[in-house]
């Protein structure tokens, strides 16, 4: 790619400028030039042209020098920059993974504490159906307890009932012998007994007074009263 060539006019001298430049950056800072002659003219009318485009030359160049002075210390800044984001950076990514390995660490304890709490809920479950059978099993005892109580009270009725019965027979059993008995000690006292016959008379003696015919007798002595005395 051939040079740009650019004709300039620069405080009424003429020259060609022949730069890579494109013609409208060149002829920008042909302006400039022109501008920085012209001030310099302005100012001092007595000095010359080369006064004043030696003028405009140490402007330009302490202009450069401060420039390049500036660039450097921003390109110094730029680096300082760059290391500082690189190290933020770093530490960017370190804060990343320490946070990643929190992530995972959190996921793995929130995982334990459900796993801790559905054995905690299986526990209380169990614990709540071993308690549910104790008192079942307490109730069937109870149950079971009542019933044999139950059992045994009935047997004890039983028992006794039979008893009863065997003394209301034994009683009845007194009692009608005690009333047979009566009743023969009373047909006995109304019957007069057989005459006695003694021994070498041909008579019979007449039997004593019955015990209901005698009075202010006992009942042994009225009983004793059938047979005859010698």
């Amino acid at each position: 790619m051939g040079k740009n060539r650019v004709r300039l006019t620069i405080a009424g001298i003429d020259l060609a400028v022949a730069s890579d430049d494109t013609e409208s950056y060149i002829r920008s800072v042909g302006a400039e030039v022109e501008k920085a002659v012209r001030e310099v003219t302005e100012k001092n009318p007595r000095a010359s042209m080369t006064l004043a485009a030696l003028a405009a030359a140490l402007r330009f160049c302490d202009e450069g020098h401060r420039a390049a002075a500036a660039a450097d210390n921003l390109r110094s800044q730029i680096k300082d920059y760059l290391e500082d984001a690189s190290r933020a950076r770093a530490e960017a990514e370190t804060a990343r993974r320490e946070a990643e390995r929190l992530r995972k660490e959190l996921k793995a304890l929130r995982e334990k504490a459900k796993a801790a709490e559905e054995r905690a809920g299986e526990a209380r479950a169990e614990e709540a159906r071993l308690a549910d059978l104790a008192l079942q099993k307490a109730e069937e005892a109870r149950l079971a307890a009542e019933e044999e109580a139950s059992r045994k009270m009935e047997e004890v009725q039983r028992q006794l009932e039979e008893e009863r019965r065997k003394a209301d027979a034994a009683c009845q059993k007194a009692e009608e012998e005690a009333r047979k008995r009566a009743e023969e000690a009373r047909r006995r006292a109304q019957d007069p007994p057989a005459p006695v016959k003694r021994e070498g008379q041909g008579a019979y003696e007449r039997p004593c007074q019955a015990p209901s015919q005698a009075g202010g007798l006992s009942e042994e002595d009225g009983f004793m009263s059938f047979f005859a005395k010698e």
